[in-house]
C-alpha cells in the first residue's frame, strides 16, 4: 500500500473483448472501493474504442483508461504476431530490439503502482517488456483471458517477479494446473464469484439470448455452416412462439452477418449498454464457456451446437456416447445440451422445467467454481506470494 493509505492498481488489457469482460465481472468493485483507484491500459486501439463504447465504461469514472497511441498500437501487434509465429532467432532479436526501443516511447510509471494485472496469453510485446525492465516491485496478477479453462502463454516471461499470483476461474482449474506446474498453492487463487452481470433469470420474460462462437475446427464437433443453420431454425421456432430474440457475436467473429441472414425481422442485437438492466429467460449457446457468467446469475442455460460424432476427429472437448457427442460443460453439469427443436421450445415454455434446469445448473456451478480463495479486490491486494 502507497503512503496515502490507498492503493492504486493497474489492469492491462491486450487486445479481446473477453478481457474487458473478465475484468470488470471480478473487479466490479473499483466504483465503490474508495481506497483503491484503478487505472486501466489498453495495447490495442480498436479495443479502446470498445472500451470507450460499452455499458463499462461508466464504471471508470474515477479511473484512467491510458492506451498506446494508434502507430505503436499496430507496430505492437504486428511484431508480436511475427514474434511468435518466427524460429529464427536472429530475426527475433532484432524485433525484440524494436519493442526495447518503442517500450521506452510509452508514458507510464509502473513504480507509482501497488499491483498489476496482466491477461494469461502474457504476450511479449511493448507494455509487457517496459514493465520487466521498470523494477516494479508491487504484486502482480495474471488473470484469465475469459470465462473458461486458463491457459498461460510464455510463463518465462515472468519469472523475475517474485510477488506473482495466478487466478483461476474454477476450483478445478487451479488444482489441475497446480500438479501439471508444480507452482506452490499459495500462489494460485480461485476468482469465484462471476456473479455482477445485470442479467437474470425471470419467468415472465418472454426475450431469449442466443450466443455465436467464432471458432469451428473439427474437434469442436460441427462446422460453421451447421451451426449457422442451426441458430436460422431456433430464432424461427421460437418467434412462432412469440418470443423476443435477441443474439451476441463473439467479438472476434469477423463474418457476424452470416448469422442473421434471413431471420433480420425476428432477432435484435444484445448490447448491454443500451440493456443494461435486461434480464432473460433461457440463454442458448453454440458451444462456448462464455455461458459460464449466466449460471452465476440464475439463467437456464441450453447448448444448441449441432453435434455430429461421425466427424473423423479426435474430440477433447467431448466424448462419444453411441451416435452422440456430450460435451465436457455438459458432464460438468453447466449447460443442458440441446439440439432437439422440439424438445428445447416446450422447456422453454415450461416455467417448472426452466426452474428445476435453473436450480440444477446453479449447484453444478458451486461446485465447479469451489470455494473461494478470497472475496474482495482489498482481500487479494493484502495477500503476500513471496515465499
Amino acid at each position: 500500500m502507497n503512503s496515502c493509505g490507498n492503493y492504486r492498481v493497474l489492469v492491462h488489457l491486450y487486445n479481446s473483448f473477453g478481457e474487458i469482460d473478465w475484468v470488470m465481472q471480478n473487479l466490479y468493485q473499483i466504483n465503490s472501493l474508495k481506497s483503491i483507484q484503478v487505472d486501466f491500459f489498453v495495447s490495442s486501439s480498436k479495443l479502446h474504442k470498445k472500451l470507450m463504447n460499452s455499458e463499462y465504461y461508466s464504471l471508470l469514472d474515477r479511473g484512467r483508461i491510458l492506451k498506446l497511441n494508434s502507430v505503436l498500437s499496430l507496430f505492437d501487434q504486428k511484431i508480436e504476431y511475427i514474434v511468435r509465429r518466427y524460429k529464427n532467432d536472429f530475426v527475433k532479436n532484432i524485433l525484440y530490439l524494436l519493442i526495447n526501443f518503442m517500450s521506452g516511447l510509452t508514458k507510464i510509471n509502473f513504480l507509482s503502482y501497488d499491483a498489476i494485472f496482466v491477461d494469461s496469453n502474457l504476450k511479449h510485446g511493448i507494455f509487457l517488456d517496459k514493465l520487466l525492465r521498470s523494477n516494479f516491485n508491487g504484486k502482480f496478477f495474471v488473470y484469465p483471458h475469459s470465462f473458461g479453462k486458463v491457459s498461460f502463454g510464455d510463463l518465462a516471461t515472468i519469472k523475475e517477479i517474485k510477488d506473482c499470483a495466478f487466478l483461476f476461474n474454477s476450483h478445478v482449474d487451479k488444482l489441475n494446473w497446480i500438479m501439471s506446474s508444480g507452482y506452490s498453492e499459495k500462489r494460485c487463487y480461485v476468482a469465484g464469484g462471476i456473479t455482477v452481470r445485470p442479467e437474470k433469470f425471470d419467468n415472465e420474460s418472454t426475450d431469449i439470448l442466443l450466443l455465436t462462437r467464432d471458432a469451428f475446427t473439427v474437434e469442436y464437433g460441427f462446422s460453421r455452416q451447421a451451426a449457422i443453420n442451426q441458430f436460422r431454425r431456433v430464432v424461427i421456432e421460437l418467434e412462432k412462439c412469440g418470443y423476443r430474440i435477441f443474439f451476441r457475436h463473439h467479438p472476434r467473429d469477423n463474418r457476424q452477418d452470416e448469422w442473421s441472414k434471413g431471420t433480420e425481422k425476428y432477432i435484435e442485437e444484445f448490447t448491454s449498454s443500451r440493456n443494461s438492466r435486461h434480464s432473460f429467460r433461457a440463454v442458448l449457446s453454440m458451444y462456448s464457456t462464455a455461458i459460464i457468467p449466466y449460471i452465476s446469475k440464475r439463467v437456464p442455460v441450453f447448448d444448441i451446437s449441432p453435434y455430429d460424432a461421425g466427424i473423423n476427429a479426435d474430440f477433447p472437448r467431448h466424448r462419444k456416447v453411441g451416435d452422440k457427442l456430450i460435451s465436457d460443460l455438459s458432464d460438468a453439469g453447466l449447460v443442458e445440451q440441446l439440439d432437439d427443436l422440439e424438445n428445447l421450445v416446450q422447456i422453454i415454455l415450461s416455467d417448472d422445467e426452466l426452474r428445476t434446469i435453473s436450480r440444477k445448473q446453479r449447484r453444478s456451478f458451486k461446485s465447479y467454481i469451489g470455494k473461494y480463495d478470497f472475496l474482495s479486490l482489498e482481500d487479494l491486494l493484502e495477500l503476500s506470494f513471496v515465499e
